[in-house]
């Protein structure tokens, strides 16, 4: 590849990055659900189990928004506001169980023209406080594996003024009833994401200027909640798996400056010079 040639890609690229939105995004995600069974008294003649009901039952409220409206989604699909939206999505769960459940929610606001500030928000839970009945002497452990993802492209502008954040959580509750007994168990996952400062050091002039990035971050990791049922009745209780997202991006769309139109237009122009260069080669 010849170098007028590289320059000509290095040229559109360097359009398209100045051109790039700035840009918060956020994810969460649960499952699958895994549940263990223990037999704390093999003598009692009683199989352990665990029934399940209403175990389907989800809850979300979400928007995605922008200076100008808002668009919301009280059930698993898309809404979306300008440059921002938030998907969540859920599967297999059943009315009578979580084995297997998974849920996720994201979330994505780019800034706009004009110092548009866009942003979404999201709050799903699924399995929403499904209702079970744990038998007696029996111990229940409910595992699954979560995944939280937090960042921004560019983070921080001190002039003109914007800024971007990001925020991803789940959690992993479960509680029981035994008479006047009760206890719970819990787990959870959190993350956010801002931006980063360096510092560059001119020689010249002995000063130091700041330099800011955006951050990008994920965890994964599995959850645990786990109850005991010591009695020889059984036991009520309930399980509720939540994924939050949010963010705000206020940093508006960068706009090449007019060297860099000129720098793509002579890229493209050496494109094409090279193309009928060839072109004409084969002929």
């Amino acid at each position: 590849m010849s170098i007028r040639f590289k320059f000509a890609l290095a040229a559109i690229a360097l359009v398209a990055a100045a051109s790039a939105n700035a840009t918060s995004f956020a994810s969460a995600s649960i499952g699958p659900i895994q549940i263990q069974l223990v037999d704390l008294n093999p003598y009692d003649s009683i199989l352990p189990s665990i029934v399940f009901t209403n175990a389907d039952n989800t809850n979300i409220w979400a928007y995605a928004a922008n200076n100008q409206t808002a668009n919301y989604i009280y059930s698993a699909g898309t809404a979306a506001a300008g440059t921002a939206s938030i998907t969540a999505s859920n599967s297999g769960a059943t009315a009578t169980s979580i084995q297997g459940a998974q849920a996720s929610l994201s979330g994505q606001a780019s800034g706009g023209t004009g110092g548009t500030s866009a942003s979404y928000y999201g709050y799903f839970s699924a399995p929403s406080y499904a209702s079970f009945t744990l038998s007696a002497n029996t111990a229940v452990r409910f595992s699954t594996l979560a995944t939280v993802t937090a960042g921004t492209t560019v983070g921080y502008t001190p002039s003109p003024y914007g800024y971007e954040w990001a925020n991803a959580s789940v959690g992993l509750w479960a509680s029981g009833y035994s008479g006047s007994n009760s206890q719970s168990g819990s787990d959870g996952l959190g993350i956010s994401a801002n931006y980063t400062t360096s510092w560059s050091y001119d020689p010249a002039t002995g000063n130091y200027s700041a330099i800011y990035s955006g951050e990008q971050k994920s965890i994964t990791q599995t959850l645990y909640a786990g109850l005991v049922n010591f009695s020889s009745s059984a036991m009520s209780g309930s399980v509720n798996v939540q994924t939050n997202v949010s963010g705000v991006s206020n940093i508006a769309a960068a706009v090449p400056e007019p060297e860099t139109y000129a720098m793509l237009l002579a890229g493209l122009g050496v494109i094409g010079a090279v193309a009928r260069r060839r072109r004409a080669r084969s002929l």
